[in-house]
């Protein structure tokens, strides 16, 4: 990556993001990680905006002004900087082809904005989500720390998916809590978490959590239910 930056002509301030393709040509989150170790050539960048080109901060200049310039500077090769093009208006439309082919989500943005650091109404990402039953193996209380809701596979395996934070109702709150005050339960299999508080399995927990994840991301447990037998 750095060396493909090196050809560019001018000096310039990209912003853009890492990632890597999977077999189907969709960005694959988890895949960064090993490829940065194992297969750094997968790894390419995606360039979405320009902030200072040739010595001039154009941070000021309005969104698409920004883009056309990007575009001029990267190109529109596929190689290991590319360009990330955009579509304009047809927001519902672009968002559900978008879950469609199993991406994280999209970002809208204004296109006459400037460039600015930190939460900005400018941007939206809109991410796509899905309610997922799983079971609430436990709760892990930290200090200082939201408590937070530990699930796990509804099958023979009980394997650990990860942690959700609790937004339940007064009532199912109590419920939840009272279950963790009996005990007698045990850690899912995969799971490391010696200051956890392990419940009784039979409580199901409707999970909203990014679609086609191995692991919950971004999570939220909003409903819990006994198990039928």
């Amino acid at each position: 990556m750095v060396e493909a930056a090196a050809t560019i002509p001018k000096s310039a301030i990209i912003d853009g993001e890492a990632i890597v393709l999977n077999e189907k040509g969709v960005s694959d989150f988890h895949s960064v990680r090993s490829a940065m170790r194992w297969a750094p050539d997968r790894i390419i960048f995606v360039a979405f905006d320009l902030l200072h080109h040739d010595g001039i901060d154009l941070r000021r200049e309005p969104l698409l002004a920004r883009r056309e310039k990007l575009l001029e500077l990267v190109g529109t090769a596929k190689g290991v900087i590319q360009y990330s093009h955009h579509v304009h208006g047809g927001g519902a439309d672009f968002y559900a082809a978008v879950d469609r082919i199993g991406l994280e989500g999209m970002v809208s943005k204004r296109e006459e904005s400037s460039y600015r650091s930190g939460d900005t109404e400018a941007w939206v990402k809109t991410k796509c989500y899905e309610e997922v039953d799983f079971e609430v193996a436990g709760v892990q209380r930290t200090p200082g720390s939201a408590p937070l809701a530990l699930m796990a596979t509804r099958d023979a395996e009980r394997r650990y998916v990860g942690s959700a934070n609790i937004a339940l109702t007064k009532a199912m709150r109590e419920r939840l809590y009272a279950k963790v005050q009996e005990g007698k339960g045990s850690p899912p299999r995969g799971a490391d978490k010696p200051d956890a508080e392990w419940i009784e399995p039979g409580l199901v927990g409707r999970v909203k959590t990014l679609k086609r994840e191995n692991k919950l991301r971004h999570a939220t447990l909003r409903a819990i239910r006994e198990a039928k037998a």
